[in-house]
């Protein structure tokens, strides 16, 4: 009957899902690398596009940057190359603030598209290779929770007043999307670390904290992690 064909095709199919998975799992635990689609990435007028088989992520040129910036200072064995801004920038955050200079951002998505062209014109490898799989990731990651953050950020001019007046160096609720500091505490040790967190606040020592005080502005949530 149709019905008996139909629980046969259903059955078949349970049965091809469960031993994809059981691959994976063996895959996983062997610490083989996973067999993935290659990443594309293309770079727009005003953001950086990452495709990777049917995964999408983009993020605008400034945001871009910014986590550039931070994977550079985080991550420097990465070889992650430097654009023509200037390298001290991830120390000024007012040049990623809405306030500051949008200049070194767009510069970091032109060098981003160059050397994209020319890895596909000369067949050379992709020097920021690294960064866009750690970014795709970051990015997804953020896409699966359906939001950048679950608090509001600080005003550029409060942070002002709070690293000038009291010393403030460490955030301790952040995420590399929306931290005003390059060194931060964040949800997602995995996928943030390798732009600057230190994992999660909670889990902190004092000797790992910046100099200075922290901010403390927790998202707004019942229960933390």
């Amino acid at each position: 009957s149709d019905a008996r064909a139909i629980a046969l095709e259903l059955k078949a199919e349970a049965a091809a899902l469960s031993k994809k998975r059981a691959k994976e799992r063996q895959q996983a635990a062997s610490g083989k690398g996973a067999s993935l689609p290659p990443l594309e990435i293309e770079v727009h007028r005003h953001s950086v596009d990452l495709r990777c088989g049917r995964h999408f992520v983009k993020v605008g040129h400034a945001p871009y940057a910014k986590l550039a910036l931070l994977h550079r200072r985080a991550m420097p064995a990465e070889g992650a190359p430097e654009a023509e801004a200037e390298a001290a920038a991830v120390e000024a955050p007012a040049w990623w603030s809405t306030e500051g200079s949008p200049g070194g951002a767009e510069i970091e998505a032109e060098v981003a598209g160059a050397r994209l062209s020319a890895q596909a014109s000369e067949a050379t490898p992709d020097p920021r290779a690294a960064f866009h799989q750690r970014l795709f990731a970051l990015l997804l990651r953020y896409k699966t929770l359906r939001g950048h953050g679950f608090h509001a950020a600080i005003a550029p001019a409060v942070w002002r007043v709070l690293t000038s007046r009291l010393g403030v160096g460490f955030e301790a609720f952040a995420s590399p999307l929306n931290c005003y500091l390059p060194t931060f505490g964040s949800g997602f040790s995995d996928v943030d670390g390798a732009f600057g967190s230190s994992g999660s606040f909670f889990r902190l020592k004092p000797a790992q904290l910046a100099s200075g005080s922290s901010a403390c502005n927790p998202p707004f949530v019942r229960r933390f992690p």
